[in-house]
């Protein structure tokens, strides 16, 4: 998480390359949502990837695309 804050830190677009969703953000979101659900990250050490999950969390596309949302998710 430390590299991604590094590499994204100087970007102060809505999404993690600029205003629009691209595949960086495709990859990225997953990430840090399984980060910090599942690892029960501390995200206030990554102003940058907080910024950018509470602009992917309202994500309609992302959300319907998450492994528990599947019809063959195990739950």
């Amino acid at each position: 998480m430390s590299a991604l804050e590094m590499l994204l830190k100087d970007f102060a677009s809505r999404y993690a390359t600029g205003d629009e969703v691209y595949m960086a953000d495709v990859f990225l979101a997953p990430q840090i949502v399984v980060s910090t659900s599942r690892f029960n990250i501390n995200m206030s050490k990554f102003p940058t990837l907080s910024r950018l999950y509470e602009s992917y969390k309202i994500l309609l596309e992302l959300e319907a695309s998450s492994p528990e949302r599947q019809p063959d998710a195990v739950h």
